[in-house]
């Protein structure tokens, strides 16, 4: 495999395939954004593409997580904006996601609405705790999220999802 660094890149990637494009989505610069690159296969050559998602509210970090979900695209990011938030006491929020026909991402809008679910309303921040490294799937119709816990215990937090807004904690991996 070929060795690539994103440019800009600081941490957190996150790797997914739509239609017949590999996207490789990251933290990028300090404080940080989120930018990408597209491939035609897993392993490049990659094409940078841009910034998805400018700097946050009240911390230097923001770390991506997408997901499609009922024909709609999901953005997931944290930032500070909890009321005794932080670069380290950060929030789970969700925005829309939208691609252009050529596969481009549009930069994200961040929103305090969040996103309107099927059955009601949600506002960001989705989830009020730190979650600062989500990853998410999809198994069958229930999602799962999970996220790093750097300097707190019990651990590794395993969360699930019926509707992408509403999470309940399920397990702990350590």
């Amino acid at each position: 495999i070929r060795h690539f660094t994103p440019p800009h890149y600081t941490e957190a990637p996150w790797i997914y395939r739509r239609d017949s494009l590999y996207y490789l989505v990251y933290a990028a610069g300090m404080p940080e954004t989120i930018e990408y690159c597209t491939a035609t296969s897993p392993e490049g050559p990659w094409t940078y593409r841009g910034v998805i998602e400018d700097k946050v509210t009240n911390s230097f970090t923001t770390h991506p997580g997408i997901i499609d979900y009922h024909g709609r695209s999901y953005f997931f990011y944290h930032d500070g904006t909890l009321p005794t938030g932080g670069d380290y006491r950060r929030a789970v929020c969700v925005d829309y996601l939208h691609y252009d026909p050529d596969g481009t991402i549009r930069k994200v809008v961040q929103t305090k609405e969040g996103v309107r679910p099927a059955d009601g309303e949600a506002h960001n921040p989705v989830m009020y705790a730190d979650v600062p490294d989500m990853s998410i799937i999809r198994v069958g119709d229930t999602y799962y999220m999970s996220s790093t816990t750097m300097h707190m215990s019990p651990g590794l937090p395993i969360m699930r999802s019926k509707d992408l807004v509403n999470w309940e904690t399920v397990s702990y991996a350590y």
